[in-house]
């Protein structure tokens, strides 16, 4: 089946070393892993931690990004508005970009409004960004991450009006709950058509784990017609048996996911986020790499028995019609 993808951190990567290049079969997202994968779109976060010289690195991805469909016009094509993504030549694969921690564009530091300008810039140079989340796992100017028990901030509140207006989607996959809370409620006060979505986290019902979402939540991005990234990260699958992929697909279809869950999958390379875990914790051996997303397809299949049209919503269509309304 054709597979598209919410999240991956090949962008982060090859920022860290310039001798790297997308082929390299270490992030376990490289070329030749997603086309062994049939991906035909790959979202590419623009990443950093809440650190001095955030900014820095975001900025770094960014224009590593624009460069990717220029320096390697035989693999990628970049996605610059909705129609794209049904002219996505033969044998290439979308590309586009997305912000995982508003710290990686701006930093603790950074003037707010004058970034926020050269989001701008960005925009008319590569079109389109998918999504922005405004936290990681820790605490920064905007808001509380997944690790933390802190709320929306008035910097956070800035951005989301800013996404507004640009008609990006607000991502609360790194949020705390009650960041995911209070984004939510300012939406509904300022009337924001803002579009919500989780791009990489499971259910927590199925793996108690702070980033994985809470059943209020999940049914709040379902309600508002967004779609939820399932990831293949084995602590948050369920250590025990990369099965537990399929009772996370279970229980979203359960609260009404089927329209609404797409692949989420998270592929990094292991040297550069360790995250206090070995290799073995990060990733179940069979599922570590893009091009198995067929064989997990196959596996959910086998333990759900699944209609076909029920698999290629989850592997394709939900993310093409979540792309399409992002106009």
């Amino acid at each position: 089946m054709m597979i598209a993808d919410l999240h991956c951190d090949l962008l982060c990567y090859l920022q860290r070393d310039p001798k790297r290049t997308p082929h390299d079969r270490a992030v376990r997202c490289s070329i030749p892993q997603l086309r062994e994968g049939g991906v035909k779109v790959q979202t590419m976060a623009i990443f950093s931690e809440t650190t001095p010289g955030s900014s820095e690195n975001g900025w770094a991805q960014a224009e590593i990004f624009r460069q990717l469909s220029l320096k390697y016009s035989d693999d990628f094509f970049l996605l610059r508005k909705s129609e794209d993504i049904d002219a996505i030549p033969l044998g290439k694969i979308g590309i586009i970009p997305a912000i995982e921690s508003m710290s990686a564009l701006c930093g603790e530091k950074d003037d707010l409004e004058a970034m926020l300008e050269r989001v701008d810039l960005l925009l008319k140079k590569i079109g389109k960004i998918l999504y922005v989340s405004l936290t990681w796992n820790t605490e920064n100017r905007f808001g509380g991450g997944a690790l933390t028990n802190v709320g929306l901030k008035e910097d956070g509140k800035r951005v989301l009006s800013y996404l507004d207006e640009r008609g990006i989607a607000i991502d609360l996959s790194h949020t705390s709950d009650r960041l995911a809370y209070d984004i939510l409620n300012e939406i509904d006060r300022q009337g924001l058509k803002i579009q919500v979505l989780a791009s990489h986290s499971n259910m927590r019902t199925i793996a108690n784990f702070p980033r994985n979402l809470p059943d209020e939540i999940s049914r709040e991005i379902i309600r508002r017609e967004g779609v939820i990234g399932l990831n293949f990260i084995r602590y948050l699958l369920g250590k025990e048996s990369p099965s537990n992929f399929a009772k996370h697909v279970e229980h979203l279809l359960f609260i009404g996911g089927a329209k609404h869950m797409c692949f989420g999958a998270d592929f990094f390379y292991h040297g550069d986020f360790s995250l206090g875990k070995s290799v073995d914790e990060l990733f179940f051996s069979d599922y570590d790499n893009a091009s198995t997303y067929n064989k997990m397809i196959d596996l959910v299949k086998k333990e759900l028995a699944l209609p076909k049209e029920i698999l290629q919503d989850f592997s394709y269509n939900n993310f093409r019609n979540l792309f399409c309304k992002r106009s």
